[in-house]
């Protein structure tokens, strides 16, 4: 059993349960991830017109149920039984498997995008390169990595991150320690910006967040788009 077994079921009231009173539900930011990807799979082209996608780290499945398409192919892989029952329930059209925490195995195929969702400041640092060098493998050349993270810099962040069970042994770390990292595992770095400066759902702040804001290190989380070279 892993820490998050223990969590799986009652996933979403543990993390909103952190959250501040004014923020949106869960959904809101699972969907902004999921804006992410299909902007960044507009850019691509997929084999055979279908995308293969993996989630590493893919917990409940929670982003999977934003990303329903007949032009996605997604594998899900998690330590987490509990949480992997629950995201094959969700998303039945998916392939979900149990991974140990120390490795990637080979899966079989290679995938056009990873993903990853808040996944890394759950693993030691000294085991990030290992791993984004197994992500590495499993892409097609050209293929994209694309990674979700929390950013120690915006003090709301540090008090939920303080504040949420899940997080109790995550370390936190910063989009240019991390990018750093990717590009020692063999990535180009293509993007790093920042988003949800504030916990707004209106149109007009999302645009202004896109557009005006997104090299400000302050937003509550970033994101790390990098190709396969």
């Amino acid at each position: 059993m892993t820490e998050f077994d223990q969590y799986s079921e009652n996933y979403k009231k543990t993390v909103e349960s952190a959250l501040l009173i004014f923020a949106p539900p869960l959904e809101f930011f699972a969907r902004q991830k999921a804006a992410f990807l299909r902007l960044e799979m507009g850019k691509l082209q997929a084999t055979g017109g279908v995308f293969q996608l993996l989630n590493f780290g893919c917990g409940t499945g929670l982003l999977d149920g934003f990303l329903k398409s007949k032009k996605y192919r997604i594998t899900g892989v998690d330590p987490s039984e509990s949480s992997l029952d629950i995201a094959r329930s969700a998303n039945p059209e998916n392939h979900y498997v149990a991974i140990p925490e120390d490795q990637l195995p080979d899966l079989g195929k290679r995938f056009d995008l990873i993903y990853a969702s808040c996944v890394f400041h759950h693993i030691p640092r000294q085991r990030h390169i290992s791993i984004l060098r197994q992500l590495q493998c499993q892409l097609n050349q050209g293929g994209r990595l694309m990674i979700f993270e929390h950013n120690p810099y915006n003090p709301l962040t540090r008090h939920i991150t303080r504040r949420c069970k899940l997080d109790q042994n995550a370390q936190l770390i910063n989009a240019s320690s991390l990018a750093g990292q990717v590009r020692k595992s063999g990535f180009r770095i293509l993007e790093k910006k920042y988003y949800l400066f504030l916990p707004w759902v209106h149109s007009v702040w999302l645009w202004a967040e896109k557009a005006l804001l997104k090299k400000l290190p302050f937003g509550c989380q970033y994101l790390i788009v990098a190709e396969k070279i």
